[in-house]
C-alpha cells in the first residue's frame, strides 16, 4: 500500500466530512431562522 495514496484518500474523506458538516450546520441554522421568524 502506498502511504502517499493512503494519506490522500484520508484527506479526501476528511474534506467530504467537513463539507457535509458545513452543510448540516447551514441547514440547521436556516431551519432555526425560519422557526424563530414565524
Amino acid at each position: 500500500m502506498d502511504l502517499n495514496f493512503y494519506l490522500t484518500d484520508l484527506h479526501c474523506q476528511f474534506c467530504v466530512l467537513y463539507v457535509y458538516h458545513l452543510m448540516i450546520n447551514n441547514i440547521t441554522s436556516t431551519a432555526l431562522d425560519i422557526a424563530f421568524v414565524k
